[in-house]
């Protein structure tokens, strides 16, 4: 059996100058909590624990690791993305005009229906002298979209956790009202033991025949 109960995989998409790979790090350093750790990392990717509701879900938090500075970011990135951080930087101003783009990126490469998604400002720690990006102007935007608007920050790293909380309990709510969604999130191991459960009844029900 698993030591988790379910499984996500979220992604991270913005510019290059965003520097989504600190976001990544400030993971690494996070105190040991009760319901949340951090597990490991490896190139790009950040795996952590979370407790929501009695379920231990691992997610798996994937960065681009610079491809999208040559806009040549591969399908494999995407392929099985349960949420997504659209994410851009409240002191340039640039990274927020880009995100239709990253938007419409996001749309071409999976399903719009089967992934929940933020907008996240990130240094929201920067005196308001120094932001380019008005919050109400970021919140408006995410209006636009439909989706939520968060602000976080490396420095203030409770923000970035925050977030994460709660695009992982939104796509196990959206998991629980999609059947092939529920499935995609079940750890490896139960999905290979229900489908061996699932041939084994149908090699008995094929048996009643002879």
């Amino acid at each position: 059996m698993s030591d988790y109960d379910l499984t996500v995989k979220i992604i991270l998409l913005g510019d290059y100058t965003v520097d989504k790979a600190k976001l990544l790090r400030a993971l690494k350093a996070l105190p040991k909590e009760q319901e949340v750790m951090f597990l490991g990392a490896r190139s790009g990717v950040v795996e952590m624990l979370f407790i929501r509701k009695g379920k231990r879900i691992r997610a798996k938090i994937s960065d681009t690791a610079g491809q999208e500075r040559f806009r040549s970011i591969t399908s494999s990135f995407y392929r099985g993305a349960h949420g997504c951080l659209l994410v851009f930087d409240v002191t340039q101003k640039a990274t927020f005009e880009s995100l239709n783009d990253w938007q419409q990126e996001l749309h071409r490469n999976t399903i719009a229906d089967d992934i929940v998604v933020t907008l996240a400002g990130c240094n929201c720690h920067v005196a308001s002298s120094e932001r380019q990006v008005a919050k109400k102007a970021a919140q408006e935007f995410a209006e636009y979209l439909g989706i939520p608007y968060e602000e976080v920050s490396i420095k203030l790293v409770g923000t970035l956790v925050k977030t994460l909380e709660d695009v992982v309990d939104r796509i196990v709510l959206m998991a629980s009202r999609m059947p092939v969604l529920s499935d995609s999130i079940k750890p490896l191991e139960q999905r290979l033991e229900e489908k061996q459960q699932q041939q084994l009844v149908k090699r008995r029900h094929c048996a009643c025949w002879y």
